[in-house]
């Protein structure tokens, strides 16, 4: 038989949904591709046990070095022309890979295609929470430094020889490999998005992204590793606008603190790294959420007229919709606005420009 076309990886560690993840994957519309899992040393039998009830999986097991080494080992077992990735707890529409291979085969591919990405739905097992697509097409390097709009990696489809020309996912990322890997495709490469929800991201609280200092700390040191590419100006205002992000990762924290898990001191330590983080004078609104932290949860809730649900999650029928290279376009509700000309003609030092 000859090679399918599509080669399917998914990095697994004590993965208790990854029977889930793929039961979607051969449920798909789209038949040629490979599956490949790779057990990263979870304890005992079960992630083999679960691919065994699928004799189509190649099944591959690694020293625990975590899901980066794991996608690398999957990418050289891989016998497809296109990668696409899988997260353990993800799911996949039925028709995802189906849409991304048409349009991947009407592209018509020259060599600078990158990767087709798509929206993605929240949801948390048992609920869909609503949905997500950040629109981008074409050369996009200095807009997704100012914010990871591709998504998981359970939602992108690469040419193998994209890793050929790129590398491999860098390992001693923790929780931000996926946006530094995005960062080295588009800064040569063209992406292309469907702009329709066709994965579930699974939300957990206990997902390293929920973790705002380590998430922070690895922005920093993405953005340090591509300052040789960027004009001076663009790095600066980039810097900026990552110092609120940061500070909006740290609110975040603290009003789950407050409001989940009944912590205030917790609260008040998230508080002040936000405050510190972004470098501003606490609002009236922060100051009084700080109070509220001390007195009893209901009568905390009660007077401020929030519920236990701080995020207030939109229904599960809204889609949330942004073209990224607009002027209007924000990353977790920070605006980005336009951006120079002169910055993106300067952006990769000739290895990367930007379509007018």
């Amino acid at each position: 038989m000859s090679d399918p076309r599509v080669s399917i990886v998914i990095p697994a560690y004590n993965a208790p949904f990854l029977g889930e993840a793929i039961e979607s994957v051969f449920a798909q519309t789209y038949r040629d591709f490979e599956l490949i899992v790779v057990d990263d040393e979870s304890p005992g039998t079960a992630i083999r046990e679960i691919c065994d009830r699928f004799p189509e999986v190649r099944y591959f097991r690694q020293p625990n070095a975590g899901p980066s080494v794991a996608r690398n080992l999957g990418v050289r077992e891989a016998k497809g022309k296109l990668i696409a990735f899988l997260d353990d707890d993800d799911i996949w529409l039925p028709n995802k890979l189906d849409k991304q291979m048409a349009l991947y085969d009407s592209l018509q591919d020259t060599g600078d295609l990158g990767l087709i990405y798509t929206g993605q739905y929240m949801f948390d097992g048992e609920r869909v929470m609503g949905a997500k697509v950040d629109s981008a097409n074409g050369w996009v390097y200095p807009y997704l430094l100012f914010g990871q709009f591709i998504g998981t990696c359970s939602s992108v489809l690469i040419p193998r020889k994209v890793f050929e020309e790129i590398g491999d996912f860098d390992n001693s990322l923790i929780c931000t490999q996926d946006f530094e890997f995005f960062l080295r495709i588009t800064l040569k490469r063209k992406v292309y998005s469907i702009d329709e929800p066709l994965i579930k991201y699974r939300t957990r609280p206990d997902q390293i992204s929920k973790d705002p200092s380590l998430n922070n700390l690895e922005d920093l040191k993405v953005l340090a590793m591509q300052k040789r590419f960027i004009a001076p100006a663009l790095y600066q205002r980039v810097l900026e606008f990552n110092r609120e992000l940061r500070g909006v990762r740290y609110k975040e924290k603290a009003y789950d603190s407050l409001f989940r898990k009944r912590e205030p001191l917790e609260y008040a330590r998230w508080w002040w790294k936000s405050v510190v983080t972004r470098r501003k004078a606490p609002s009236l609104a922060s100051m009084a959420y700080l109070i509220l932290g001390f007195l009893p949860g209901r009568l905390a809730e009660r007077i401020s007229g929030r519920g236990p649900d701080v995020e207030r999650l939109p229904s599960s029928d809204v889609v949330v919709r942004q073209e990224v290279l607009s002027e209007s376009f924000a990353w977790m509700g920070v605006p980005r606005g336009a951006l120079n000309p002169e910055w993106l003609e300067s952006v990769g030092n000739g290895q990367g420009r930007l379509d007018k």
